[in-house]
């Protein structure tokens, strides 16, 4: 198997994925015009409040998924220097390849995970307000890193960025030998 350099690999941006932002924004669209067709037809004025609290509710949320689908801002980055992290609930920032032991996929339940297995894991909570902390020392023990970024809504497959993450980690271990 011959080894890539890093000319070769391309850097790896993950988004969150703008159709399941749509998505959502037209099933609460949809549903904020029947709480609103709902309210002019009610019979009580208890029918009309509730239908009309709802048809706000729905306008709101179609609304801020609309704005969510906008937002491009990358969620994950991978390159030679390292993997930018402001998906997880830590949100460290650059991590340089010397930190990071192996990055890999995991499911938990049904849910796919991108675990980030970092050389010290406890430097990076020593920071957080205390109910992120919490949640960053829980992942520790059951992920053993505070990196944990729960895999829904993004515009890549998980095995696409950990096959990227690890060949560049490897390229980064052969400089340094």
């Amino acid at each position: 198997m011959e080894s890539k350099s890093t000319d070769t690999l391309e850097p790896l941006v993950v988004r969150r994925s703008r159709l399941r932002a749509f998505v959502t924004a037209v099933v609460a669209a949809v549903l904020a015009v029947a709480a609103v067709w709902f309210a002019l037809n009610a019979e009580t004025g208890l029918e009309r409040l509730f239908a009309v609290s709802m048809a706000i509710f729905f306008g709101f949320a179609a609304a801020f998924a609309v704005l969510f689908g906008f937002e491009r801002t990358p969620v994950i980055e991978v390159d030679e220097e390292g993997i930018v992290d402001r998906g997880s609930p830590v949100r460290v920032g650059r991590l340089r390849w010397e930190e990071v032991k192996r990055v890999e996929g995991k499911v938990v339940g049904r849910q796919p995970i991108l675990v980030i297995l970092v050389y010290r894991p406890q430097r990076f909570i020593v920071d957080l307000p205390p109910d992120q902390r919490e949640a960053a020392e829980e992942a520790i023990q059951r992920h053993g890193t505070p990196l944990v970024i729960p895999w829904s809504g993004f515009d890549r497959r998980i095995e696409d960025v950990v096959e990227r993450a690890e060949e560049f980690r490897r390229v980064s271990q052969e400089r340094r030998k």
